[in-house]
């Protein structure tokens, strides 16, 4: 039998947690789906060791004989994928019971709709649920000072706020006539294909409820310590799409905005980092894109300042 739904799961020396990824796809409502799991040169053993065990029992597996990057993994997936429906999840991550059903709802009442996006819980290493039950996108949101709904979303909606990747469905014929994601955009190789899709005149579907869990662990690719690769990777993602779709252009101050924050956050990062010059380069950038970063700016340094006082104050007392 053909299955409806294929979920392409990419992994490189992170199996401790595979287990609990694919038991969430195993309780999936819907039971016609089949998974495929991509080995990415893993080089520490452990999946050999856990394909010794039942957990990969009527799993596809492939291997990469050399790591070659989760988007190249997720491809490869795709490539030999038979289900109507691409479904991305990463090894770490979880998808809630009723996600597939939900999905199959909303793509049921819109032919149209090419990608389908949502919400996540955000969890530690042991599952639990962090930051008192905020979503990963209610917590961009209030960063952001952005309002975002279910609903679907223009090119020009996704260009000024992206959504997070856990969970991301895609019609495999869409995923094909769009282009397959690029590894030289990892990790905002999911943003670059959302604006890919949505520019191609496809919906983009986005369900603002937690049906899957991002798990935090200090290695997270888009973590803290890949802050700088990020955030050049951001920067990179939206000069292309604005070259490759001259109507971006048409939202005038808000593109600028939103390339000024994208290298804002840039700047933070390298300096950071230590990398002072490239850093004070970038925020030049930023505030030449809009200068009303500078009062992001001054937040910024006004915030730390504070801190500061209040340590010295703290430690007189």
């Amino acid at each position: 039998m053909t299955p409806s739904a294929s979920v392409v799961i990419p992994t490189f020396n992170r199996t401790e947690y595979l287990g609990e990824c694919l038991a969430s796809i195993r309780a999936q409502a819907r039971r016609d789906i089949e998974v495929i799991l991509v080995d990415d040169g893993s080089t520490d053993g452990h999946l050999d060791r856990l394909n010794a065990t039942v957990a990969l029992q009527n799993v596809v597996l492939i291997r990469h004989p050399q790591n070659r990057g989760a988007s190249e993994a997720r491809n490869t997936g795709v490539c030999v994928a038979r289900g109507e429906y691409i479904v991305f999840i990463d090894s770490d991550d979880l998808l809630e019971p009723h996600y597939l059903e939900t999905a199959f709802e909303v793509l049921n009442r819109d032919p149209a709709i090419g990608l389908f996006c949502c919400d996540s819980l955000v969890i530690d290493t042991k599952g639990d649920v962090l930051y008192g039950g905020k979503t990963f996108q209610q917590i961009q949101c209030e960063i952001k000072r952005y309002r975002i709904e279910s609903g679907v979303r223009s090119l020009q909606d996704i260009f000024e706020f992206s959504t997070s990747f856990p969970g991301f469905l895609v019609r495999r014929d869409v995923f094909k006539r769009v282009g397959y994601l690029d590894q030289s955009l990892f990790p905002l190789d999911d943003y670059d294909f959302q604006l890919r899709v949505a520019a191609a005149g496809y919906h983009v579907y986005y369900y603002h409820a937690p049906l899957a869990r991002y798990r935090m662990h200090g290695e997270n690719e888009s973590g803290p310590k890949r802050m700088v690769r990020t955030c050049t990777k951001k920067v990179e993602s939206l000069e292309i799409a604005l070259r490759r779709n001259p109507e971006l252009r048409a939202l005038g101050w808000r593109a600028r905005l939103r390339l000024a924050d994208a290298r804002f956050e840039l700047a933070v990062g390298l300096l950071k980092d230590g990398s002072v010059r490239k850093g004070l380069l970038a925020l030049l950038r930023s505030l030449l894109d809009h200068p009303a970063q500078s009062l992001e700016f001054a937040r910024l340094v006004w915030g730390k300042a504070r801190r500061q006082d209040g340590a010295r104050v703290g430690s007189v007392a």
